[in-house]
Order: structure tokens, then sequence, then C-alpha cells
């Protein structure tokens, strides 16, 4: 299976590629968890990016972060399917 994630700054200055794809054997039981715990393994600087206080808790990482499927805003426990493209932005804020 894999899931293809399209990374926003300042994600894309750290990976260095706008589209990365992510391969997993198991078919059709991914996480969105899962898959953010693998691009904080391939990528470790994307955790210090938006959880410096807590890098290894993907709860917190995920707090800081929108992650789109198909324009839908996905929860931690979605589970993913063979060729899903991924967003991820840095939440946003302004004052």
């Amino acid at each position: 299976m894999t899931v293809y994630v399209d990374f926003y700054q300042p994600f894309k200055k750290i990976v260095q590629e706008k589209r990365v794809s992510f391969s997993f054997t198991k078919a059709n039981t991914v996480t969105l968890k899962e898959l953010l715990e693998e691009i904080i393994v391939k990528y470790p600087a994307c955790s210090e990016v938006i959880a410096a206080q807590d890098k290894d808790n993907v709860e917190k990482f995920f707090r800081n972060i929108a992650v789109l499927r198909d324009n839908n805003f996905l929860l931690l426990d979605c589970v993913l399917e063979d060729g899903d493209i991924i967003k991820i932005f840095p939440v946003i804020s302004g004052g």
C-alpha cells in the first residue's frame, strides 16, 4: 500500500520535496497516526518544527497541524487507503 503526502511550509523546506510516498506492507489498515509516526522517523526535523516540547508524542504533534484528504480533515484513527494523497499544513493563526 502506498500513501502520498504533500508537504507545505515549513515541512516542505525540511523534506526538500513537495510530495513524498510512503509504502506500508499492510493494506488498508494503516491509520493516520501510523503515517505521522513514519514521517517523524523518516524526517525527524519535522517533529522539531511542530512539537519541539514532546517529539515522541504524536498526539501533541497532531494538535499543531491540519491534515486533509480530499479536502476533509482527518482524525488520528482514520484508516488510510492505497493511493491516498494526504496534505499536511501547519496550523496558522493571526492576531
